[in-house]
């Protein structure tokens, strides 16, 4: 596989044949695609596992919460509360999903996705405040 660098300046971004120390165009800070992939690799398996943790979680308790007692197991919250939770395990499992997309994409493209990366920040920040939010209702 060829060497190939990537500007990593947020104006430029482009893509050149070869291991450069700068941006040819920019002069900016370049990185190459063999740097990138290992990051994708561990970001495609960290939101899998997030996701897949998240759902079983979701599946098993999301029963009880919104309908009382069973199998011996009893939520005491109100149904406002529990579809609260149940919003806070779709923002991990949507924070994961996103992760994992990125990663497949850093994996096959050797580059990093500017939108994947918004998105997974705006997911992150919708998160945060998601569990403000239930922290403040239940606490």
């Amino acid at each position: 596989m060829a060497h190939v660098s990537i500007c990593d300046a947020a104006g430029c971004r482009i893509t050149v044949d070869g291991r450069l120390p700068h941006c040819p165009k920019c002069g900016g800070p370049v990185r190459h695609a063999r740097q990138v992939q290992p990051r994708g690799w561990v970001l495609l398996i960290v939101g899998l596992f997030l996701t897949v943790l998240m759902a079983a979680v979701t599946f098993y308790t999301a029963p009880t919460m919104l309908a009382g007692q069973e199998n011996g197991w009893r939520f005491d919250g109100t149904p406002a509360q529990a579809t609260m939770i149940l919003i806070l395990f779709a923002l991990v499992i949507g924070f994961g999903l996103g992760a994992a997309i990125g990663g497949l994409y850093e994996i096959l493209t050797g580059q990093q996705h500017p939108a994947f990366l918004r998105a997974i920040f705006l997911l992150f920040t919708a998160l945060m405040l998601a569990a403000l939010a239930i922290g403040f209702v239940l606490g």
